[in-house]
Order: structure tokens, then C-alpha cells, then sequence
């Protein structure tokens, strides 16, 4: 552990005879030692040398070791503290661990051995005290570096406060618009997409709520519904009109990239990367028996548990791609593998067909221009502009979307009526 010189011991005792014995011990072993038989003289030593270990003699005429050592303390208080005492200085000795916090006491006669061990154990926990100062010292300067950093940061961020939500408003633009673009894209190679899309939203927004998801995942639950098929633009046509069941080797293997696909196409985005993992988890079942990797339940959290049940409903009732099933018959397919699933969210999704009926039952269907429409009311029909598809049927309207239909109508000169449905007791149209 020690280099020759490296660490310093002193040593006070009144006897000679004792402190040869010990200057022989520890110049053998590697230490540097002093020694000295007045403790006042001690003492000046001490101001002007520093020492790793001081050893003291309990018993001394000028002074005694406990008061020796409380003096010690006072001016090197680093170095580590041990008492030579015999067994009748027991109460005196007591005394100076509360005042001169002594590392340890070694009663006479002691053993060579245990003593160098004792020296070198204090030594090494002076060692780490430093290298904990150190450490401490370092830390607290880096925080003081850190705080001061991060105080010009945010002069920096006030000054352009302005400047910065304006590339804010520039990201989250640029996300809408992506959004939208692979929205359209999607819609165009599967003509349908947006309606299937809309089942998916409506069926995820209920269960968002029956299972008090939190606003943050549920915003990225709902935006990867939109663009959970984006990996589909890599498949053929032929795979795509398959059942899944119906494939080949060669086809699923094919088919079972798209999740991975899609997520890789997503990542680029940062404000996409909560729906890349959503989305590159989708076809995963809490059996294990999905794809693209198998996981179990325990590494799909209740999101993925959510938004891969309801992806696997909405796509075997509303899918674009192949024959549309029955909520009956649905059902009946997703309960053939009981274990795949939730059985939670299979109870509420059972209970779907009901709930669309009660739903329609309080809708009045009715054809307004986009001046008269209200937050609350839903699209009952395809919107179109030019061709295309703008707002799908079974979109709620909120003041965000009537406003943008407004300024679409504004910019295109053309009057757009919309065939909605308005709940029977809605107070004012």
C-alpha cells in the first residue's frame, strides 16, 4: 500500500527505550517516522509538518496524552489519532475518544504486528477521507460550473424567447405536416386507410379513458394509430389482399418486417419516437407469439397492450386491405387465442356493437355549412376538397378543425357542405 517517505507517523512518548521500539517497527515496514519525547515541542512540530498518523503515549510528565491530542487535533485535525495507554488510564482514555476523537487506543504491552496493521488501516481511511474531499471538492465545482452554466442558458433562452417558440411553432408545423403527408400517402395506396383510422381513434380514445391512461401516452397512442401501417408501404399488393393465416413462410416472413420498417421510418423524427416504439411493437402479444421479436407481457407495458388489441380489432372489422368481418365474427377470432390478448380489454371490446348502437340512437343526422358548425358535432360522411380526402367519416368536430375548414373554404372559393350528426339534446347549432 506504501511507498518509503510516503506517509508520515508521529510519535510521542517520554521514554526512549518505547519510541526506539517503535521507530524500528515502522522504519521496517515502509513508513517515514518522527519522534519526540516533549509533547510541547511536539506541538511546534505539528504547526510546521504535516503527518499522516500521531501516536501518543497516554501517561507523560509535561502533558497528558489525551490533552496532547485535542491540541493535535486542533491543528492537524487530517491526521488520524491513536493512544498508547495501559489498562488503569481506561477512564482517561474514554475520555479522549469524546474530546480528541481518537481513531483508536492500543493498550501496552501491544503486539508489532497488530500495531502496523492498525497504523496502515488509518492511514488508508485518511486516504479515502481524501480522496472523498477530493471528490466532493471536484463535485462542487462542477455544480458551481453547471449552475453558472445554466444561468447564462437561460439569460440566453430569455433574451430569445421569441425566436425560440417561433422554431417551437416551425418543429411542430413540420410535424403536423409530415404527419398529414404520410397520412395522405397512406390513404392513396390504401383507399379506405383514414376510415379504418378513424374506428381505430374512436375505439383507443374509449379505452384511453376506461383505463386512465395518461394525457402524454394517450397523444402518442392516438398519433401512432394514424400512421401504425406506414411500414405496409413496403408490401406488395398480394400480400397485403392475404389473411394473415393464409400466408406462406416466405410471406409472413416478408410481412412481419413492416412494424420494424415503419419504426425505422419514424425515428428520424424526435416528436415521432414515442409512436416509432409503439408502432415497432404492434403486432407483439402478451403470449410471446407476435411479432417482429416475441415479446411476453412483462416487456409490453399497458399501451402496447391497449393499442395492439384494438389495432387487431379494428383492422379484421375495417380493413382496407382485406375482407371486413363482423364484430361477431371478429370477436370469435380474437378469442381463439385467449392468451394473446387482455382479457380486459377483449370485455370492453365485446361490448362495442352495443355501445355504437346507444351511441347512434341520440344522433340526428342533418347537412350544415362550415359557418354553423359546432364543437361536439360529428362528420357523418366523407368531407372532400378537390378530390381529396380531408375529413373522414366519424371525426368528431373541435374548434381547431372547424377553423381550419374555414380558411380551406376561405382560400378556395368553394362552399363546403357537411352532412353531420348532432346529438338529440345539443343546445344550440
Amino acid at each position: 500500500m506504501s511507498k518509503k517517505g510516503l506517509f508520515k507517523i508521529l510519535v510521542v512518548d517520554d521514554e526512549e527505550q518505547i519510541l526506539d521500539s517503535l521507530r524500528r517497527l515502522f522504519r521496517s515496514n515502509d513508513f517515514e517516522i518522527i519522534c519526540e519525547t516533549n509533547p510541547i515541542e511536539a506541538i511546534e512540530i505539528l504547526s510546521i509538518t504535516r503527518f499522516d498518523v500521531i501516536i501518543c503515549d497516554m501517561r507523560m510528565p509535561q502533558m497528558s496524552g489525551a490533552d496532547f491530542l485535542v491540541r493535535a487535533k486542533k491543528i492537524r485535525p487530517a491526521a488520524e489519532r491513536i493512544l498508547l495507554t495501559g489498562y488503569a488510564d481506561l477512564d482517561s482514555t474514554i475520555k479522549s475518544i469524546n474530546d480528541a476523537q481518537i481513531y483508536a487506543f492500543v493498550t501496552k504491552p501491544w503486539d508489532p504486528n497488530q500495531l502496523v496493521q492498525l497504523v496502515a488501516s488509518a492511514i488508508e481511511k485518511q486516504h479515502k477521507e481524501k480522496v472523498k474531499i477530493r471528490i466532493l471538492r471536484t463535485l462542487k465545482e462542477t455544480n458551481e460550473e453547471i449552475a453558472q452554466a445554466n444561468e447564462r442558458q437561460e439569460t440566453e433562452i430569455y433574451e430569445n424567447k421569441q425566436d425560440i417558440q417561433r422554431q417551437r411553432q416551425t418543429i411542430q408545423d413540420m410535424h403536423t405536416l409530415a404527419a398529414e403527408s404520410w397520412l395522405n400517402l397512406l390513404d392513396l395506396r390504401f383507399p379506405g386507410y383514414r376510415v379504418l383510422v378513424n374506428h381505430f381513434k374512436i375505439i383507443l380514445e374509449r379505452l384511453i379513458d376506461v383505463f386512465a391512461i395518461n394525457s402524454a401516452d394517450a397523444e402518442t397512442m392516438i398519433e401512432s394509430a394514424r400512421l401504425h401501417a406506414i411500414g405496409k408501404l413496403s408490401l406488395s399488393d398480394e400480400i397485403l389482399q392475404l389473411d394473415y393465416r393464409d400466408m406462406n413462410t416466405q410471406q409472413k416472413k416478408e410481412y412481419e418486417q413492416y412494424p420494424h420498417i415503419g419504426a425505422c421510418a419514424l425515428m428520424p423524427f424526435i416528436q415521432f419516437l414515442g409512436c416509432a416504439d409503439l408502432i415497432f411493437k404492434q403486432k407483439e402479444r402478451i403470449d410471446a407469439k407476435g411479432f417482429p421479436q416475441g415479446l411476453d407481457k412483462q416487456k409490453l407495458d399497458k399501451s402496447n397492450i391497449i393499442f395492439n388489441t384494438v389495432l387487431e380489432y379494428t383492422e379484421l372489422r375495417y380493413s382496407p386491405y382485406s375482407k371486413q368481418q363482423s364484430h361477431h365474427d371478429t370477436m370469435s377470432i380474437l378469442r381463439s387465442s385467449p392468451l394473446a390478448y387482455d382479457p380486459e380489454v377483449l370485455e370492453y371490446l365485446e361490448t362495442l356493437d352495443w355501445k355504437k348502437k346507444e351511441d347512434n340512437s341520440c344522433l340526428e343526422e342533418i347537412h350544415l355549412p362550415v359557418n354553423s358548425l359546432k364543437e361536439g358535432m360529428i362528420a357523418n360522411k366523407d368531407v372532400y376538397s378537390k378530390g381529396l380526402l380531408i375529413i373522414q367519416s366519424g371525426t368528431p368536430f373541435d374548434n381547431n378543425l372547424i377553423s381550419k375548414l374555414k380558411l380551406l373554404e376561405h382560400y378556395s372559393s368553394t362552399k363546403i357542405l357537411v352532412n353531420v350528426l348532432i346529438p338529440s339534446d345539443y343546445k344550440s347549432i
